[in-house]
């Protein structure tokens, strides 16, 4: 049996489109996470300023820790929905080529969101690993644990979207 080598190649494109979304975003993080406190705390206020202005009578510290734990949940929420496709297009990939050389595959949803969840994790173990190392910085426990439960949001979201999709074309 003949395999479609258009579909194939598109699948490629995908994974590798999708590949390279997951690096630059990751190599955000990095760059974020590479600078010292003093530039990270000036961009923090560049959104605390306005907030106090809205909201006087919260305190400074406060909004500052509100705002960059929301950096860490929104960074960490684009990245794993971004690692949940590339997995999900990477998955595609190998079914198209196992179709091609030796039949079908079937690999679940929640395996690929338990790996994507594991990457992401993973990524920010490293991430607060390397803040150890710039000046000013620190590695936090609770930043892992942040950014991991972002991740599973970012994950979900993902997982909801393709369940979405596939029913949808069923």
């Amino acid at each position: 049996m003949k395999a479609n080598t258009g579909k194939t190649k598109e699948s490629y494109i995908f994974f590798a489109v999708s590949s390279v979304l997951v690096l630059l975003w990751m190599t955000l993080i990095y760059t974020l996470s590479s600078q010292p406190s003093g530039v990270s705390n000036s961009q923090s206020d560049l959104i605390v300023s306005p907030l106090r202005q809205v909201l006087p009578s919260a305190s400074h510290a406060v909004l500052t820790f509100i705002v960059r734990k929301g950096a860490h949940v929104f960074a960490y929420c684009v990245l794993g929905g971004l690692v949940y496709n590339a997995v999900q297009q990477g998955v595609i990939c190998s079914r198209a080529n196992l179709r091609e050389h030796a039949g079908s595959t079937r690999v679940s949803r929640f395996g690929l969101a338990i790996c994507a969840t594991v990457i992401c994790s993973l990524y920010a173990m490293t991430d607060e690993i390397h803040q150890l190392y710039v000046p000013g910085r620190s590695g936090e426990v609770r930043d892992i644990l942040i950014d991991s439960i972002a991740a599973v949001i970012g994950v979900l979201v993902a997982f909801f979207v393709y369940w979405r999709i596939i029913r949808v074309d069923e």
